[in-house]
């Protein structure tokens, strides 16, 4: 098919002048005048450059994949703002989702479900940016997040957190639950450096300058003024390693024990009982 911008090139004026010359020659009306050319309607006539249209669209969806075709990304939209080049028939500038429903994949396979009431998609750098609040669950309903904003990149499938809740799931009520300002989530695992805090039903509290968990695992550490409070005992240290209920593990690093008057005769009743 003939290019169109081939056919509809802009002739210059002594290309015009001959063309024309030439027909009147072949008519055998004499020597040609030379036409007069209007540029600014020739300019008219010439189709324009697509430019970007913006679209709204309504109850939408769609899916990305990586370049290795592996899927990354399935939205349902209930509002999603952009522009399109109409030539390419794609979005060429981040577009806005309302209301929207995203399925996260790590390695080709679904890992998170991720609702948010606004958020950004970058198909340039196939980042997610929630600009609201953001709520997800693991595609093994065993972990719920919860973070004032999210941005998940897909290329690499690390979802990173501000304000993170994180909590591990059993027989649909919290078993464990880590809080930070700040939370990577990465193949399953949890590392915040900014600080963090983590807790159980039992009671046991923990609170690090760093922590990382294993969500699949199970597995805790952590490290930097690592303190642990179980009912009026403190327990200080450096360097942490456990598990997600904080009784079993070791704490290093300048460990120093602190008890209540509580906590002190409640242990003291207790060892009287074993005593017997």
């Amino acid at each position: 098919m003939p290019d169109l911008k081939t056919l509809f090139r802009p002739l210059s004026l002594a290309a015009a002048l001959v063309a024309a010359g030439g027909a009147l020659a072949v008519a055998g009306c004499g020597p040609p005048k030379p036409p007069k050319i209007n540029a600014n309607a020739l300019k008219k006539k010439l189709p324009k450059p697509s430019e970007p249209v913006a679209v709204t669209t309504r109850d939408s969806n769609f899916s990305v994949a990586n370049t290795g075709g592996q899927r990354i990304l399935d939205a349902q939209v209930g509002r999603m703002e952009g522009e399109v080049q109409m030539e390419s028939g794609g979005f060429q500038q981040p577009v806005k989702m309302h209301g929207a429903k995203c399925l996260l994949y790590e390695k080709g396979k679904p890992s998170i479900n991720l609702v948010t009431d606004e958020a950004v998609w970058d198909d340039k750098t196939k980042t997610l940016t929630t600009q609201a609040p953001a709520h997800a669950v693991t595609a093994d309903k065993l972990h719920i997040i919860d973070a004032r904003r999210a941005v998940w990149t897909g290329n690499d499938a690390h979802l990173n957190l501000d304000q993170a809740t994180l909590q591990e799931m059993k027989q649909g009520k919290p078993d464990f639950t880590a809080e930070g300002p700040k939370a990577l989530v990465v193949e399953n695992v949890v590392t915040m450096d900014s600080g963090g805090k983590a807790r159980n039903p039992a009671g046991q509290q923990m609170t690090a300058d760093h922590v990382q968990w294993g969500m699949k695992t199970g597995k805790l550490q952590a490290h930097g003024n690592v303190v642990l409070t179980d009912e009026g005992l403190h327990i200080s240290g450096q360097r942490l390693n456990a598990d997600t209920e904080l009784r079993r593990g070791r704490l290093s690093g300048g460990t120093r024990t602190v008890l209540s008057q509580k906590a002190g005769a409640r242990m003291k009743k207790n060892k009287g009982r074993k005593d017997r």
